[in-house]
């Protein structure tokens, strides 16, 4: 049976959402788009990857890019103006979805 985007998301910026996703307790998380890369800088095999995006505007616009395939992964974002800055809101992962530790 081959692989879908729920199982394995291609974008590099995907599947490292995708991880933090899934290993948060709470499994959703809030802050700034700088904030979302620094925390994802853990993911070396990714974040040296050639395709990664270096600058925070440039990570923004990927992850917009990337909504639909996150949603079809189960992860929704929601976007809120706050202090003149770009916060992402919400990154959840829906429960049809579980963690395994």
């Amino acid at each position: 049976m081959p692989a879908t985007n729920k199982e394995k998301p291609a974008d590099p910026v995907a599947i490292a959402i995708s991880r933090l996703v899934r290993l948060h307790p709470e499994h959703e998380w809030h802050g700034t788009v700088s904030d979302l890369m620094t925390l994802l800088e853990c993911n070396t095999d990714l974040v040296n990857l050639r395709t990664w995006p270096e600058q925070p505007n440039m990570f923004s616009k990927r992850l917009k890019r990337l909504i639909p395939q996150l949603k079809a992964a189960g992860i929704s974002i929601e976007w809120e103006r706050k202090y003149g800055n770009r916060y992402v809101h919400n990154l959840s992962l829906k429960g049809e979805v579980t963690c395994k530790t």
